[in-house]
């Protein structure tokens, strides 16, 4: 498949122009008036964080787009799935709540009962009822009943206790979420947008959000929601490291094996590669790319 074109720019915005409209301009330049929108519905996929997280995208880039079938996605890093780009804002967001179910179907977490010490942070991120603590022992297990495998106990636990009963887990997990994208951007028009921006180490669905681990890059869109991400990936695995992160955090860690790659070294039980390669096998787009600049 040829590559596809994606275009960036980055957060200087000069005198007299703000941000949003220099977003205005970036999809403009991009071609999105290209999409016939005459007499159809619009449908704007984005994410608006939780109640205590600061690092979710700002209303007033939403107010900067409209009048087509779009994806706003703030480009961030994620516990699971290594970084939640276009690619998870579709797939993920856009699923039913039993389609979430079955994208983290095959994966389960196990809580090793040694390392586990009880201080019910795990807890506390499960959306699910999944986690249940044991007064006895004074120590977390898991509901299977409940769980839906998301892996947000994992991420959440600093002492390397949780982790996926199934290996293969996050990588099943990556194609089904590739899958559900094809699915919904299959035979529409559709346009998509990533602020790589406050790139947290953890998702905007967490309640809370930690120091960002990579500089603020730019803003970058596409009408191929694969060469997007591969586009933010390499851009951010270019940027340097933040100091005061927990990406920083775990370079001192006196076991630290360095992956080469932030968000793997971020969140090393983490994996991103399975779905940008199921993605390109699948056919929802190219992860070769063409990086047009707009000043």
């Amino acid at each position: 498949m040829a590559g596809s074109k994606v275009f960036y720019t980055d957060f200087r915005a000069k005198l007299g122009e703000g941000l949003p409209t220099k977003l205005k301009r970036l999809m403009h330049a991009a071609g999105i008036e290209q999409i016939d929108m005459e007499n159809k519905f619009v449908a704007i996929k984005m994410h608006f964080g939780e109640m205590g997280n600061l690092s979710f995208l700002r209303p007033n880039y939403a107010k900067a787009v409209a009048d087509v079938f779009i994806s706003l996605t703030h480009f961030k890093g994620h516990e699971t799935t290594g970084f939640g780009g276009a690619i998870k804002n579709i797939g993920m967001g856009c699923g039913s709540r039993a389609g979430k179910k079955d994208q983290h179907a095959n994966g389960q977490p196990v809580i090793s009962a040694e390392d586990c010490r009880g201080c019910k942070r795990c807890m506390r991120e499960c959306a699910n009822q999944g986690l249940v603590y044991n007064e006895s022992i004074r120590k977390m297990t898991v509901d299977t009943v409940h769980c839906v495998g998301c892996g947000r106990c994992i991420g959440a636990c600093n002492f390397d206790a949780i982790s996926f009963q199934d290996n293969a887990a996050t990588k099943e997990l990556n194609c089904r979420m590739a899958e559900y994208t094809k699915a919904v951007v299959d035979g529409r028009p559709n346009f998509h947008i990533s602020l790589v921006l406050d790139v947290s180490p953890n998702c905007d669905c967490h309640p809370e959000n930690d120091a960002p681990i990579l500089p603020n890059i730019g803003m970058f869109a596409s009408f191929d929601p694969l060469a997007l991400d591969q586009a933010c990936v390499d851009a951010c695995l270019k940027a340097v490291p933040l100091p005061n992160s927990q990406l920083s955090d775990n370079y001192q860690h006196a076991d630290f094996c360095d992956h080469h790659d932030h968000f793997e070294n971020t969140t090393p039980n983490s994996e991103y590669k399975t779905c940008l390669a199921h993605a390109e096998k699948i056919g929802l787009g190219s992860r070769e790319y063409e990086l047009i600049f707009m000043k």
